[in-house]
This record gives structure tokens, sequence and C-alpha cells, in this order.
């Protein structure tokens, strides 16, 4: 057979180090080995290339779930049960159980990549009692790579058992050194010629992973009314679905603008409010200020015809531009004040006053509710439609 001077490169997707591959890596595989021999038998010269990826954020999420929640290798298990050796029945009858237990949820059973780093944070966990955190950056890395180690070999196995045509010899890992300097320099390069750069901008903050996530790992819960959730770290459920309004005292004794929201914690970093300019209810009050009532600063009443739909609700639009993208873009167009009250954890920092400082959101979420209370500034509560954000790594 005549060898063509062409080579033809495949690269396998690198699977997640989860453990173990499922019917979807086969099927991948399957189709690439398809090509890679059709080509090969074509005559052309072709180099299918094995490689495994450390999954970022799902391997981190996978050892803060083990940390945070105590589960053991036997509930794992269900997770990586469909390997080799395994009895299926096995597997089902575990699955049931959890589910009965309600340690699983239904969909969290197709959910197999979120477990990924988190398996390496709960081995922390239970071996040592120590956070990722506690350990420090390049101790976790280490487990990582420990976690590799030990998880890469069942994968290697799996492709063999499948017949793979990889070009053994140059197997890779997403976090070797190689990989790790090609990254680097494509940033590098990028950030030469301008093309990636630093500025503040909104981000999905993760507080139990504590890093950002992308729109994709963000999943959305529609809550109609008043409901009542349960949140990582909280041993409470937490109310969602209240819409609550609360007044401003506007300075010089002008009287009250009354705004509403469904995150009365975030007004602790307000620093306008919004009003639309053609609103006739409150011309008088272009250019004028409210005064914040737990910490006595100036907030500017700004125009915005963007933003503000003067017939929805009161008309006037609190604006916090650190923790609200719409806010953002007001915070930009009017030159206004970004300040972030929330530590990365979750908890309220010291811009948001030593009252509240340190509590943890949710917390203070009730905190602020009954200190406009005592002030007199509280103006009531309802139900409302919500499209909440979960970070699907975390649930959090």
């Amino acid at each position: 057979m005549k060898v063509l001077l062409v080579t033809v490169y495949l690269v396998l997707p690198p699977p997640n180090v989860t453990g173990a591959l499922h019917i979807g890596h086969a099927l991948t595989a399957s189709i690439e080995d398809t090509i890679s021999r059709w080509r090969r038998m074509s005559g052309y010269n072709t180099l299918w290339i094995p490689g495994m990826d450390h999954a970022g954020i799902a391997t981190q999420s996978i050892w803060n779930y083990v940390l945070l929640t105590a589960v053991t290798q036997e509930e794992y298990s269900i997770y990586t049960a469909l390997v080799p050796g395994t009895e299926l029945v096995q597997s089902l009858n575990m699955i049931c159980k959890l589910l009965e237990t309600g340690f699983l949820d239904h969909m969290s059973i197709f959910r197999k990549e979120r477990w990924t780093k988190v398996v390496v944070e709960k081995k922390i966990m239970r071996e040592r009692n120590q956070t990722r955190h506690d350990i420090g950056r390049e101790s976790f890395i280490s487990e990582v790579w420990n976690w590799k180690n030990e998880c890469g070999g069942t994968i290697l196995k799996q492709l063999r058992r499948l017949g793979a045509s990889l070009d053994w010899s140059r197997e890779c890992f997403t976090m070797d050194e190689k990989r790790s300097k090609a990254v680097t320099e494509a940033f590098v390069r990028l950030g030469n010629e301008g093309l990636i750069y630093r500025a503040p901008r909104m981000v999905h903050w993760d507080c139990v992973l504590r890093t950002a996530i992308s729109d994709i790992e963000v999943e959305y819960a529609d809550i109609k009314e008043k409901t009542f959730l349960n949140v990582p770290g909280y041993e409470e459920p937490v109310e969602f679905g209240v819409l609550t309004s609360f007044a401003y005292p506007l300075e010089g004794g002008l009287g009250e603008i009354v705004v509403a929201t469904t995150r009365i914690e975030t007004m602790l970093g307000d620093t306008a409010i919004a009003i639309h300019p053609e609103d006739k209810r409150y011309s008088h009050l272009h250019g004028k200020f409210a005064i914040h009532p737990f910490n006595e600063r100036k907030l500017p009443i700004v125009c915005d015809e963007i933003l503000v739909d003067m017939n929805f609700g009161t008309g006037a639009v609190k604006i916090t531009p650190a923790h609200d993208p719409n806010d953002f873009e007001v915070g930009q167009r009017h030159k206004l004040e970004f300040i972030s009250i929330f530590t990365d954890d979750g908890k309220i920092n010291r811009n948001a006053g030593a009252y509240f400082e340190g509590m943890p959101r949710f917390k203070a979420r009730v905190a602020v509710t009954e200190a406009l209370k005592e002030k007199g500034l509280y103006r009531g509560a309802k139900d409302n439609e919500m499209h909440l954000g979960i970070c699907s790594r975390s649930n959090c």
C-alpha cells in the first residue's frame, strides 16, 4: 500500500480524571478509532494522540463535596460503578439506596462531571481534616496529580480494552509540563498583542469553590413564589422568591424614596438610586441625594432611561454596581463608586460596616431586614418570580 505524504492528526478528547470512563467516552473513542483506521487503510500517515484532562473546577468540586459532606468511598463508588468487574444490579441497588436516604436527587446521577474535583478535596478532608485552602495551592495540585495517577491507570486500561488504536508513546495530561508551558506561552503572547487584558468585569462567583465559573456552569431554577431552598454552608433553608421594599431617606429633609429588591443584603453596597428622566414623580429629585441609613453614605439620584422602567414598581431602582450586571453598566455610565461587600467565601466584608462584617450572606439578609425595621424604613415584602442561578458544580 502506498503511504501518502500527508499526515492526519487526531486528538482524543481528553476524558476527565473522574475515576472511570462511561458509555459516552466509549462512543467517542469508537468513532475516532474508526476514522483513524480508515485513514491508515487509505494510505495516510495517521497519528491519534491519547490524553487525560485534569477537569479544572469539576475535579475541585468533587473534592469540595467530599470534604463538606464526608461522603464515603462506597457512596462515591456509584459514580464509577459501571466499570469492568462491577455488577450492574449492585450499582442500581446502591443508587436506589442513596435516593431513598436523600443523598442523591434523580438528576445528580447523570452529572458525573460535577464530581471530578470534589473527590480530591474530600479525600484531603477525610484523611487530614483540612480543606484545599488549608493545605495551599502547591499541595493541592500535588494531590490532584496523585488522583490523576490513581484514576488515570483505570482510564487507560479501559481505552486499551476498547481496542483504541492510539499512539500510547505520546500519552499526555493537561497539567503536564509541556502542556502547561504551552498554555502560559499562549497567554503571554495574547497579552503582548493586546488581545487579552485585565479589567473589572462581572463574573459568576462560586462561594463554595471560591472561583469564577462560566455561563455554561450556571443552571437556573424558576421560582414562582416564596420558596425555601437548601444552600451549602447553611443549616436552615434560605428564603427566595420574595421582593422586599424599603425606603431611603432623602438629603435635606425632602422625604424618602422607596425601592425594592430580591436581594436586600446587597443594599449594603448601594452607591446610587436610578430614576427615569421623564418620570414627573421624581423630577424634583434630579441632582439630589439619598442617605444610606447604615453608614450615612450619600447616594446620588441619577437619571437612566436605559435601565429604569417608570411603570414598574415605584419607578426607582437601587444601584449596586459591584454585584449586579445591569447595575454594573449603570455604574460605568454614571461613573459611580463600586463597593464590593462580599468575601470570596460569601461573607460580608468590612465595606458593609462593622455590625454586618463577618456574617454569612444569607444571615446578613435577615439582619439587614431587621435593622431596616428598627429604623422604620421597612415597607413590606411580597412573593416575586425569580430566575435563580445555581452553580452546577457545587449547588451553591
